[in-house]
């Protein structure tokens, strides 16, 4: 006991006196041997190194400091013991003492860290990694908008993970195959795809490959044709699916492509948009850029663009954003974090997303020969066959058409070529009340209207408000609550998911923008609140949906809703072969169109449908291993020229493989 309690004074002193931060490196444990001490000094110096005779260390030498545990002195103690059991055991205490000394003096250093820390194979250790989630079985991408109120979070929308943050991990490479169906002018055509994706630090490209075959069976060039100019562009653009710098909210953020879940403000008029609601039919490069943190007022800029395409001719939508927090250098608790900002959107031409292949500004949807520039129709009454044979090619039968229809058709050129624009701006301003890791509580205000270009009053028309507002977030659940005021002709949440395929429609042989099918004529002002939640149970499923009430001065009151669920991993794999499963449901504007028979004076029921609703699903099927079927459906609603509400059934089949 005298003897090992010398030996720890002497050590700790040694330790002190010492200089360096080298820390002693134990050898690694073995089975049965707890306390990881060597059984005789042989072994330890094979595992460690050879042990340094007295006098080794030269005095001018500078050792490194050891700060040895409590566990590592007393391991130390015992090696020490048992070299010196083998000495004469008869010693005076005084002479056994100074060897002890000198032997202490001159006790190991720790070996350098490639030795010390190099195992056996068998011992071999892995370093610590964070476990990262299991990838969920994604389903391929879809024409299925995201509705509003959903709580899913979209790949443009996604937290940067902290290895991206710091540059990635290095050249990442994700294959994919999918195999379908598509719709394209009413037809049903095959369709090839292959998307690979790759990733370098913040970069990131993902590729669309295509093939197309028609009803024919037989391949078409669509998307690889270089005739013209826009047919060129078309073709070169449909080859990038996306691509991106960052993650939405660092400092730079940048992506061209194909986009989802852009919200703009607080969503009063953007709110989840994407310009993949055709997609794969018609395929649009997009824009969404950030820069945050600008050191002017912490000042943050967004901009979204619909279609490069577009804006080439002069059209497109266009939305920006700017924001900053005026209060933030004074130190103020919760003002400091006040930020103000504002936006504008504007559709240049709504009636830019009617095709019109001839590039005889007649829209496809009313030309009776969409494929010749010289033919048009301004009434579907021209086309009737006893006046005119449109098979007939002779130069008699073409100018005696011309003559019939020539007024009509100059009348809808006159209208498209001349365009449509629509735009809104709005201000809004918000706070965070209270910011925690379980619970978050933010409040806002948001103001918009409508520019109208060719008034005395640049704000002529309708407005919206919301004040107050609200929204929270606790641990997977989240929620909004807003008390709107509206004005007509609004409509809230004009740019969303749906926007390109609401945008301009043929609609009873006429140009229909969503413009004048939800912007009434009236000038009443509503009042009424609109509130949505969401859950997401990681694994299990997410939930989200919406509810919009307002109250006019004049009239009933009118109502919407939404509703979206979505399965997760830990489903899914319980039921056999499903890969994924997701529903959607949207009615807007309830009670405010005709029933299904289009009976005069009537109004459509709560869950009846109306040409304002909406619903679908799409349920992915696991063929094989790596082998997925998905199986999309959307049904939207139209009235025929008697009045009764007729279904539109869009199905697509599509088969993704997965390396």
């Amino acid at each position: 006991m005298i003897k090992a309690l010398v030996l720890c004074i002497l050590i700790t002193g040694i330790s002190f006196a010492q200089e360096g931060n080298t820390p002693v490196v134990s050898p690694p444990a073995e089975a049965g041997n707890p306390d990881n001490a060597p059984t005789n000094l042989e072994t330890y110096e094979e595992e460690v190194g050879t042990v340094p005779e007295v006098g080794e260390v030269q005095a001018d030498e500078v050792q490194p400091e050891v700060y040895p545990s409590q566990e590592e002195e007393e391991k130390l103690v015992k090696e020490i013991q048992a070299a010196d059991s083998n000495q004469a055991q008869e010693t005076d205490s005084a002479a056994s003492s100074d060897s002890l000394t000198e032997e202490t003096a001159t006790s190991p250093e720790p070996p350098a860290a490639s030795e010390a820390q190099a195992p056996k194979p068998s011992e071999e250790k892995k370093p610590l990694k964070a476990p990262s989630a299991t990838p969920k079985k994604a389903m391929s991408p879809s024409p299925v908008p995201a509705s509003s109120g959903t709580t899913e979070k979209k790949p443009e929308e996604t937290p940067a993970k902290e290895e991206e943050a710091e540059g990635g991990e290095g050249l990442q490479f994700k294959p994919g195959l999918t195999f379908g169906t598509m719709t394209k002018d009413g037809q049903t055509w095959t369709r090839l795809n292959f998307r690979p994706e790759l990733s370098i630090g913040k970069l990131g490209v993902a590729f669309d490959l295509e093939l197309f075959m028609n009803e024919q069976q037989q391949f078409d060039s669509y998307g690889w044709e270089f005739d013209s100019f826009d047919n060129g562009m078309n073709s070169i653009l449909r080859k990038i699916y996306y691509v991106r710098w960052g993650q939405p909210g660092e400092t730079l953020y940048l992506k061209a492509g194909s986009l989802d879940g852009i919200t703009l403000g607080y969503g009063l008029i953007m709110e989840g948009y994407g310009n993949t609601a055709l997609y794969p039919d018609r395929k649009l490069l997009g824009f969404h850029g950030q820069i945050n943190h600008i050191p002017f007022f912490d000042m943050g800029i967004e901009v979204v663009l619909n279609n490069y395409q577009e804006l080439f001719r002069g059209e497109g939508v266009i939305g920006a954003r700017a924001s900053i927090a005026p209060l933030g250098k004074l130190g103020l608790p919760i003002l400091s974090k006040l930020r103000i900002g504002g936006t504008m959107v504007t559709d240049i031409n709504q009636l830019g997303s009617l095709p019109d292949r001839d590039g005889d500004n007649c829209p496809d949807g009313l030309d009776i020969s969409p494929n010749n520039k010289w033919e048009c129709s301004g009434a579907p009454s021209i086309t009737d066959t006893t006046v005119y044979d449109p098979d007939a090619t002779t130069r008699a039968s073409i100018l005696r058409r011309n003559a019939i229809d020539s007024s009509a058709s100059q009348v809808l050129k006159d209208e498209f070529s001349n365009g449509d624009q629509f735009s809104l701006i709005s201000f809004d301003a918000g706070v965070p009340i209270v910011s925690m890791a379980l619970f978050t509580l933010d409040v806002f205000s948001e103001v918009a209207f409508q520019m109208y270009q060719n008034s005395d009053s640049f704000f002529d028309g309708g407005y919206g408000i919301i004040f107050p507002g609200a929204r929270a977030t606790m641990g997977p659940v989240n929620a909004s609550l807003q008390y709107r005021i509206l004005k007509q002709p609004f409509f809230p949440g004009h740019f969303n998911a749906l926007y390109e395929a609401e945008r301009a429609n043929i609609f009873q042989g006429r140009m229909l923008t969503k413009e004048e099918k939800y912007w009434s004529n009236s000038s009443q002002i509503s009042k009424g609140i609109f509130g949505s939640a969401g859950v997401d149970l990681k694994g299990l499923v997410n939930v989200g949906g919406s509810y919009k009430m307002m109250f006019p001065d004049e009239g009933k009151k009118t109502h919407g809703y939404t509703g979206e669920a979505s399965l997760g991993e830990s489903i899914t794999n319980l039921i056999p072969k499903l890969g994924a499963g997701k529903i959607f449901w949207v009615k807007e504007r309830v009670g405010e169109d005709r029933n299904s028979d289009g009976e005069a004076g009537s109004s459509d029921g709560f869950f009846e449908s109306s040409i304002y609703t909406y619903y679908g699903y799409s349920v992915g099927v696991d063929m094989s291993a790596n082998l997925m079927l998905t199986v999309t459906n959307i049904t939207s609603f139209t009235r025929s020229e008697s009045g009764k509400l007729e279904a539109q059934t869009n199905m697509a089949f599509e088969t993704a493989l997965s390396f």
